[in-house]
Formats: structure tokens, sequence, C-alpha cells
């Protein structure tokens, strides 16, 4: 039989994509105490709840700007307000349909109608700009690991993970692009900065939850969270998040239900903004209506 060229059905992969996201829901639902995961959540710190939602929209100012660096090699004069739009777009569309990658592909539509950019160009584009965004991630994780007690994996083993972490980029680019490696410091460093605004948000919700005694740990754990939510075997990563916060919780020496709290917590703050999207949306359709 030849598999080669075997495809699943779109209905075939949403439906797979919500027995998933059944499945972690149940686990979800039995693995935590609601009374007092409730508990937690109207006890949550408004102010820490603000500093949060604050670095997560920085943090996305930041993605931004790093997405421009990359298309700004091939079309210099591109403005940033016109990609910060387009950005934002993104994300709304990554929330609104299933699949988690809805939002590149809007990117990509808009970007070859305006610039012309081929459609090899553009895929090229959007895993530069993933890839960077995943060795930022596993950078902050490997040296947030070197302070946790009960990680349990060999200190050299760590180092090691960083130290490869260092060296990627430099492959990387040179596999996926040759003329980005021009930017590779720029791109390097805003990466970086997304995951660290991000790290600081996460921070927040640790304070907001009164876990503060835990926060290497859960902004470790943060990480891991991180990592998962872009696999796409969820609708919108929803829940997934907060089952590593479950799990990951007893495995640092944290308490499970501030822990997922924080997950949640983390979820509304991005769905909430992303949802800023529908507004920009708004703006374009009546911007584009023909006057009477």
């Amino acid at each position: 039989m030849n598999t080669a060229g075997f495809h699943l059905h779109p209905l075939a992969k949403q439906i797979i994509k919500v027995a998933v996201s059944a499945c972690i829901i149940i686990l979800l639902v039995r693995g935590i105490d609601w009374t007092a995961f409730l508990k937690t959540l109207r006890n949550t710190h408004p102010l820490c709840l603000a500093w949060a939602t604050a670095w997560f929209v920085c943090s996305k100012w930041l993605s931004a700007a790093r997405f421009l660096t990359l298309v700004r090699v091939d079309v210099p004069q591109f403005a940033f307000r016109e990609n910060l739009v387009l950005y934002w777009k993104g994300m709304y569309y990554n929330l609104l349909l299933p699949g988690g990658v809805s939002g590149d592909a809007y990117k990509m539509k808009v970007l070859r109608e305006q610039t012309g950019m081929s459609v090899p160009m553009l895929i090229r584009l959007v895993l530069a700009d993933r890839i960077s965004g995943v060795i930022a991630l596993l950078q902050w994780a490997s040296l947030l690991l070197l302070f946790v007690p009960g990680a349990g994996m060999p200190t050299l083993l760590i180092w090691m993970l960083l130290l490869s972490s260092l060296l990627l980029p430099l492959f990387f680019l040179y596999v996926v692009r040759r003329p980005y490696q021009k930017c590779r410091h720029r791109l390097a460093a805003y990466s970086i900065a997304v995951q660290g605004a991000q790290l600081v948000s996460a921070a927040g919700l640790v304070f907001a939850v009164g876990q503060q005694q835990y926060i290497v740990e859960y902004l470790a754990l943060f990480l891991g969270s991180s990592l998962a939510t872009l696999i796409p075997f969820t609708i919108g990563g929803a829940g997934a998040r907060e089952l590593v916060f479950m799990y990951g919780a007893p495995w640092v020496g944290g308490l499970v239900e501030p822990a997922v709290a924080i997950g949640f917590l983390f979820y509304l703050i991005s769905t909430g903004v992303s949802l800023f999207g529908i507004f920009l949306l708004f703006r374009r359709n009546k911007a584009s209506r023909p006057n009477p």
C-alpha cells in the first residue's frame, strides 16, 4: 500500500482534535479540587493580573517586530503599523479557527497579495519566525532548569541543551533561507525578548495567585506548557497548558490548583488580547465598504 500521499480529511482532523480536547477536559475535571481552584481564582490579585496582561501585550508587540524583521529582508518598505495590524489579525484567526496555523495562513495570504512574495518564500518566513521563537523558549527553559532543584535532570545535560540552543540559529537559518542570516542577531534578540516578556507576564500570574515561593518552578512549567501549545493536537491549544501545569506542579514541588489557575488565567489573557483582532477586522470592513 502506498502511504506516501496519505492525508487525513480536514473533518477527520477536527474530530480527532475535539476528541483529544474532550479527553484533556475530563482529565482536568477529575484531576483538580474544583473548590480550591475556584477559591484561587476568586482571590486573584487584580493589579497582578493587569501587570500580566500588559507584559503579554508587550510580548506580542515584540513578536510583531520580529516578524517584520524577516519581512523586510525582501520588502524593506513594509510599514511597522501595517505589520502590527496584520499580526494582530493573525492572532484573532488563530483563536477563531481551529488548527493553530490559521493565523499564519492569513498573514501569508495578505503578504502575497500586497508584496508579491512567492508561497515558498512565505513558508520559509513563517518557519523562521516560529523556529526562532522555539529556540529562545528552549534557551530560557534550560536556564531556569538550572535553578529548579526537583527537575531531576543532570546539570551537565541542562548545560548541553543550553549550549546547543545557542548554536541552533546558525544552522536553522542556513537551512531555511540563507538571506535571513544577515538579520540573525536581531532575530535572536527579539525572540529572547518575546519569551522574556511572557515570563514576566507569567511571573505576574504567579504573584496573582499567591505562589511566589514557587516562582522559578512555575516559570519553568510555563515554558514547558508553551511548548505543548505549539503542538496542534487540541482546538486552539485549549487545555494543553493547564494539563502541563496539573501534572508538572507535583514534579517541581508546587500545588496543583494554583498551578492550573496560572495556566487558565494566561489562556484568558491571550484570548482577550487576541479578540482585539475583531475590532481591526471591523475597521477594515467598514473602510472598504463603499459610500452610499
